[in-house]
């Protein structure tokens, strides 16, 4: 785990095996925690509008991505958090190789599903919520915020993610704008432009990123973990309390 520090405004991230600095995450100020939920919300509508193969078109390239940097991100992983490296590298690798296969999963589950009796047939359609809160622990830090913000993504819903304060770091170089492991391109609300700002990209903002996507266990109900319990959190799940499932 990682012997993270609190400096003010900055999280300093320290390898928990030689105490050495791996790197500084600005911390979100929670004022800003209601405009981020905001652009999520305005963002969701034409991600949903794009239908669970457009979106899975555009989600499936980070699976290979993910596979080509295995190496990179698995040793930041380790470093951060103090997990074997060759655990660290199979982390980052399993979630890029079984991307494809998660994907098929996740559409075959929330297809419009035949119920049939003897007198009626109805069709029933599973909608996306909107946004989704993903609040992930660190003991899996690449893994748990995939595993939330995947299958909210394929159902429509934007995400607001917030990873452990633990292991920013590998967090924001899953979904920072700087690595684009998921970032793609389409026509935004009016307001967004380009890449940064799409439903479908990810925002960072510091030490808590919050990334412009969905999460959720099943891509519909959200869910906040509560093994990632902080400041920030509380007042995030206290932004959106009258929306949130658990």
């Amino acid at each position: 785990m990682s012997a993270a520090a609190t400096q003010s405004d900055t999280i300093v991230c320290i390898n928990p095996a030689n105490g050495e600095t791996v790197g500084f995450v600005p911390i979100t100020p929670v004022h800003e925690i209601p405009g981020i939920v905001a652009r999520a919300r305005s963002a969701q509508p034409n991600w949903c509008g794009l239908g669970f193969e457009g979106r899975a078109e555009l989600l499936r390239p980070a699976g290979a991505t993910l596979v080509e940097r295995c190496e990179e991100l698995g040793h930041l992983l380790t470093r951060e958090m103090g997990k074997p490296l060759a655990e660290g590298i199979g982390e980052v690798k399993h979630c890029g190789a079984s991307l494809d296969e998660t994907i098929d999963e996740i559409i075959a589950a929330l297809a419009p599903t035949e119920l049939t009796d003897d007198h009626t047939t109805s069709m029933l359609y599973r909608d996306p919520f909107g946004v989704c809160a993903a609040i992930a622990p660190w003991n899996f830090p690449l893994s748990m915020p995939h595993w939330m913000m995947i299958p909210a993504l394929v159902a429509g819903n934007t995400v607001v993610l917030k990873p452990s304060e633990e292991t920013p770091l590998i967090a924001q170089a899953y979904g920072g704008k700087s690595n684009r492991i998921l970032s793609m391109t389409y026509l935004c609300p009016d307001g967004f432009e380009g890449i940064d700002k799409c439903s479908a990209s990810t925002d960072s903002f510091g030490g808590i990123k919050f990334c412009i996507s969905e999460t959720d266990t099943v891509g519909i109900e959200r869910r906040c973990d509560s093994s990632a319990s902080s400041e920030i959190g509380t007042v995030l799940v206290g932004v959106e309390a009258k929306e949130f499932q658990t």
